[in-house]
């Protein structure tokens, strides 16, 4: 059993907002700098960003660019708007023509520096990052940022004195214990992860992916229970990740409670109906409890499934 390295709070997947919020991408309606008119197309913009109006605030940038093609905050604006959209391209030309017009902006390059990492340049995220905490030293989120960018490219130490730092700047960071206790786990420290991804979870009692990577680091430990204590509650605050029920169904199996680790089992089925693994760890379960019948009928599918990815495949069922 191993803690996914996949699982970082504040990435991608838990927190697009709360990222972006932490760039600051959005200056107060007083401080926008602009023509009257392209400023009202700015502040419209920005409430249909808040609804999840994306291609609404879209237009309405590109018609306050229009009339005011040097307005920052637009191009900024509409660069988060493409970024929630996943066009991450024009993301970063937006967030790009920004930085041309005001290149000493550091939340301009923390913006820029996390689209770098979600589209792989992770030497360009690193750079920017750099240059986000030159300009402004005191930003804890373009620390935890640039730890992110370490992270990625497997560079743990420097990973977890980035997090440090962010800490330093921002003792209630919760996102900064989680990730650090990531990195500290994948360098094998284990209590040390534990307590780190223990306050992250104080911090922020929601955080489904810092319980759940707690219940990785107990279950490194070999303390089972804990483990499943903690991806208990991490399934109770998010009911639709596989990994995590897949997770608990292995310590449950270790723990000889195979009719609990059947159920997560199915749970990973029905969360991923057409991954012929999920059918294959279910019937490996099926026949330590004597169901043949049953683990026949999943090797079955899962060999049905590969040969229909793969048609050349030999379908022999692999866990």
């Amino acid at each position: 059993m191993t803690l996914l390295s996949g699982r970082l709070a504040a990435t991608p997947a838990v927190a697009l907002a709360a990222v972006l919020a932490a760039l600051s991408c959005f200056a107060p309606a007083q401080d926008v700098g602009g023509t009257q008119g392209a400023v009202d197309l700015y502040n419209r913009a920005k409430t249909a960003i808040d609804q999840g109006q994306l291609d609404r605030a879209i237009g309405l940038l590109g018609e306050a660019l229009r009339l005011d093609p040097a307005m920052i905050d637009a191009y900024k604006a509409r660069g988060l708007a493409f970024q929630k959209k996943g066009d991450l391209a024009r993301a970063l030309a937006d967030y790009g023509a920004a930085i041309e017009l005001k290149p000493d902006t550091a939340d301009l390059r923390a913006a820029r520096a996390s689209v770098y990492l979600k589209t792989g340049q992770l030497d360009k995220g690193m750079a920017e990052y750099d240059e986000a905490i030159r300009l402004d030293p005191q930003r804890a989120g373009a620390h935890c940022g640039r730890a992110r960018a370490h992270m990625l490219k497997g560079e743990l130490d420097a990973a977890i004195a980035d997090y440090t730092g962010a800490l330093r700047l921002d003792p209630n960071h919760a996102a900064a214990y989680s990730n650090r206790g990531v990195a500290l786990a994948q360098s094998g420290r284990l209590d040390e992860a534990i307590a780190d991804l223990g306050r992250a979870v104080e911090l922020d009692p929601t955080d489904s992916v810092a319980y759940a990577n707690r219940g990785s680091a107990h279950a490194m430990l070999g303390k089972l229970s804990q483990a499943v204590a903690d991806y208990s509650a991490s399934i109770r605050l998010d009911p639709t990740d596989p990994d995590v029920y897949g997770d608990r169904a292995a310590a449950f199996e270790v723990l000889g409670d195979l009719d609990r680790a059947i159920a997560d089992r199915s749970a990973v089925v029905r969360l991923c109906p057409d991954d012929p693994r999920a059918y294959t760890q279910r019937a490996l379960l099926y026949v330590k409890k004597g169901q043949q019948q049953k683990a026949d009928a999943d090797f079955a599918k899962a060999r049905q499934l590969r040969l229909g990815r793969n048609p050349g495949a030999s379908g022999i069922p692999l866990p």
